[in-house]
């Protein structure tokens, strides 16, 4: 498992623990909504805390006393749904509401999109959270210039033989849901998070490639050499 897991993927997570730590960050975002930031949140984040503790995760960020934890957690009880940007500044409750969003996305891996960073069918202004799963460590530190040079190159479009798959491709049952990019040579390799070293992929794809899958990694060496 990775250091924070998935709430949603194959990790021997139940049924229970999943719904469990989901109400606990309803709770929080619903007491974030009313304004009510007082020591009454601690409690709630305690025991969130303890359960992803005790799967091998953590909340990495979320603490309803400041502004990048109180938009991680209203976009925690709304992923999948388009938020107008107008809401997060008033759920942070500061003027540099954009800067915490490319925290949590390029420092912390959140995968939120808009129009310029993978969702080119939102409005402008609008973002997303499209999973509860984060990017790897590795997969970090992209930034936003960078990542939509990347797309444009890409057409939004995942670069695997076969795939061409986009978000405006989305379909119920479909276990592709967002488009990420790949490291071509790996950061712990001495790669870099350059234009040049990264490619667009399907989130199945992705997971292919990380899982070591071997006609992928055939594809992607042959990929570089392009």
């Amino acid at each position: 498992m990775s250091s924070t897991g998935s709430l949603f993927g194959e990790d021997n997570l139940t049924k229970h623990h999943i719904e469990d730590i989901i109400r606990v960050l309803k709770r929080m975002s619903n007491k974030v909504d009313k304004g009510d930031l007082d020591a009454d949140l601690l409690p709630d984040h305690q025991h969130a805390t303890k359960l992803l503790s005790s799967l091998g995760m953590s909340l990495n960020g979320i603490d309803d006393k400041d502004a990048r934890g109180r938009i991680l957690s209203y976009f925690l009880q709304r992923i999948g749904q388009p938020i107008e940007g107008e809401a997060l500044r008033t759920i942070a409750g500061i003027s540099e509401w954009p800067r915490r969003i490319r925290e949590l996305r390029v420092e912390l891996g959140w995968k939120i999109k808009t129009q310029k960073t993978g969702r080119p069918d939102l409005p402008a202004g609008v973002y997303v959270l499209e999973s509860a799963e984060q990017d790897e460590p590795h997969d970090r530190g992209i930034s936003d210039q960078v990542r939509l040079e990347v797309l444009q190159r890409d057409q939004s479009r995942c670069q695997h033989p076969g795939c061409n798959w986009s978000t405006a491709d989305r379909s119920e049952g479909d276990p592709r849901f967002t488009i990420e990019l790949h490291h071509i040579h790996e950061i712990a390799d001495g790669g870099s998070n350059e234009v040049e070293n990264l490619i667009s992929v399907c989130n199945v794809h992705h997971k292919a490639i990380h899982s070591r899958n071997p006609a992928t990694l055939a594809w992607l060496r042959e990929w570089s050499k392009t």
